[in-house]
């Protein structure tokens, strides 16, 4: 049954359509969704090839792929705290900071999680949350104070009780 669910065109265009907008754009290119779709197929679901299609495309490449990807509030908050050398974090803590972002963890009201595409995600409230987060790192001792972060000292992160 699996099998067959695999080799099926929906399977094909249904993932190349995912890692295409993941990977280039919030709106992909649908002669670039074709072509993924195509070596999907033709490589039996080999991933690998289906990447090696998408990155190897003009459209990857293009002036408007440039930085046209807005990183999640989740992927935010952990590329920061890996920048600062942080650990995984088992507290309310970071979920909070992603809640204030604008995509709360479980948050999402239908079962089928957030969605790949930023406008369901960002605004202008959440683009200001986003400039708060980074200037707390930015001002001075802001590292001192992650580092306080990741060791929980604080009861709440100072930005979140700023802008909560």
């Amino acid at each position: 049954m699996l099998d067959l669910l695999a080799a099926h065109p929906s399977t094909a265009r249904f993932i190349a359509t995912k890692l295409v907008r993941r990977f280039v754009s919030d709106e992909p290119p649908a002669d670039l969704v074709d072509r993924a779709a195509a070596t999907f197929t033709r490589t039996k679901g080999d991933i690998r090839e289906v990447l090696r299609t998408i990155i190897t495309s003009d459209a990857f490449f293009a002036d408007a792929a440039f930085r046209s990807k807005v990183k999640t509030p989740f992927e935010l908050v952990v590329s920061a705290s890996r920048a600062l050398g942080g650990t995984a974090d088992e507290t309310p803590l970071s979920s909070l900071i992603v809640a204030r972002l604008g995509q709360p963890i479980y948050g999402r009201q239908t079962p089928d999680g957030w969605p790949d595409v930023a406008d369901e995600w960002i605004n202008t409230g959440a683009i200001l949350n986003r400039m708060n987060f980074g200037l707390l790192d930015g001002r001075p001792g802001g590292r001192r104070r992650a580092r306080a972060l990741r060791r929980h000292r604080v009861h709440r992160n100072a930005w979140c009780s700023q802008h909560g």
